[in-house]
């Protein structure tokens, strides 16, 4: 046997052996972190099945986050495979705020079920949750039946992107499909939906049949905080992306870590703000401010004002 065939094999071993110490890696998580949440499932035949853990921050942090939730999953690189479900949140800062994260098989009806039950479980009963996702089969499913009250919106450019395999010859779909999604009221939304029409004609029935209030801010019944897209997913897994290789126990560890110092960089972020705002939110507000200066108010009446662009 050669080096390269000695470590290869030692590698698929260590894969294998990763599994059967998942068992044991949850106890001692659950030993150090009392307060975290996490199960560990096999079949019939002792095979591992499913994995889930939510860090206590998470759970607790969760109350004080808009009630916006993106899930998403993606392949684990290894040997066996395997999906990587997560669940997240934008904080007030508007940075990636993990809720829980999930191992399975593969993406099915029994898995996305069974890690949306789990989710329910951390998450608790907060009014108005929003959930958003991609327009995977079994994500809608599996949501329809834990999430029954909970408006499930699809990710705004998963729609572009079949919009414009679509209409691929069609410049205008796209831009006007996509300021229809992002326009905050209903008149808005009709006069980009009417220039959608004039260049794709039958497209408002193709969009009406999804639900305008699963991908539009106009029409949606709950606030969705700006959160059209699980952009916030995808950029989850791509710091995951090293760690989706490793062995399965290797990588809840790094990804323990990582929540770890993100938390705690976090944790002390607010002890350097001069305000009650987050840096994010300070940036925004600058800008706008920065923004009016230029701007005129005319008084229309003792109600309404006109206000004009001064760079236009």
């Amino acid at each position: 046997m050669t080096c390269s065939e000695a470590a290869l094999d030692d590698i698929c071993r260590s894969l294998k052996d990763s599994y059967k110490m998942l068992l044991r890696f949850t106890y001692i998580l659950e030993l150090n972190n009392p307060c975290i949440f996490a199960i560990y499932i096999v079949d019939v035949d002792g095979r591992f099945l499913y994995f889930f853990m939510a860090l206590s921050t998470s759970i607790s942090g969760w109350q004080h986050c808009r009630p916006v939730i993106s899930i998403n999953g993606t392949s684990l690189m290894n040997k066996y495979g395997g999906t990587l479900l997560s669940a997240s949140t934008p904080d007030a800062n508007d940075q990636i705020f993990p809720l829980a994260f999930c191992i399975v098989d593969f993406e099915n009806d029994s898995s996305w079920t069974w890690f949306c039950n789990q989710l329910k479980r951390i998450i608790g009963g907060r009014n108005e949750v929003v959930i958003v996702s991609d327009r995977h089969k079994s994500i809608c499913k599996a949501i329809e039946v834990v999430f029954p009250n909970v408006l499930h919106c699809m990710c705004l450019v998963h729609l572009l992107r079949n919009l414009k395999l679509k209409y691929k010859r069609i410049v205008d779909t796209v831009f006007h499909a996509y300021a229809c999604g992002k326009a905050f009221n209903i008149v808005n939304f009709e006069h980009e939906m009417r220039l959608l029409e004039s260049s794709t004609p039958g497209i408002r029935e193709e969009l009406e049949s999804i639900s305008f209030a699963k991908w539009s801010h106009a029409y949606s019944p709950h606030k969705k905080y700006n959160v059209v897209t699980i952009n916030i997913s995808e950029s989850l897994n791509s710091a995951m992306l090293k760690a989706r290789e490793l062995p399965i126990c290797s990588m809840l560890k790094v990804l323990r870590m990582m929540l770890q110092r993100w938390f705690f960089e976090r944790r002390n972020e607010p002890n350097y703000q001069v305000t009650d705002f987050t840096k994010t939110i300070e940036g925004i507000l600058r800008e706008q401010i920065k923004r009016s200066r230029s701007m005129m108010v005319n008084l229309v009446n003792n109600m309404k004002y006109q206000v004009i662009d001064g760079t236009s």
